[in-house]
């Protein structure tokens, strides 16, 4: 399965509206993770879901995000964290 870079912003801003409880419309991909209630553990369900949405492995250390090799702090990062994962051949694109 392809993806475009239109949808992989439609299901990121999908699977971060559904954790937040929040309408998509009001996301975009300047959001910040930090200032639209993602808490820790929503964080980590945030990863699985979008690893199992694009079949990526995100390079995410749930014991320090701060050091992990994926900037996690936008949904914009994330967005380009996918695009780049699927380039490489690491997921269903």
């Amino acid at each position: 399965m392809s993806f475009s870079a239109e949808s992989i912003r439609s299901r990121i801003i999908s699977i971060v509206a559904d954790l937040t409880m929040q309408d998509p419309e009001d996301l975009s991909a300047e959001s910040l993770l930090n200032e639209i209630g993602l808490d820790s553990l929503s964080l980590i369900e945030l990863v699985f879901a979008i690893e199992e949405a694009f079949e990526v492995q995100l390079p995410f250390d749930a014991n320090n995000p701060e050091d992990a090799d994926l900037d996690i702090t936008s949904i914009g990062s994330i967005m380009n964290a996918v695009e780049v994962l699927l380039t490489e051949g690491q997921g269903a694109g």
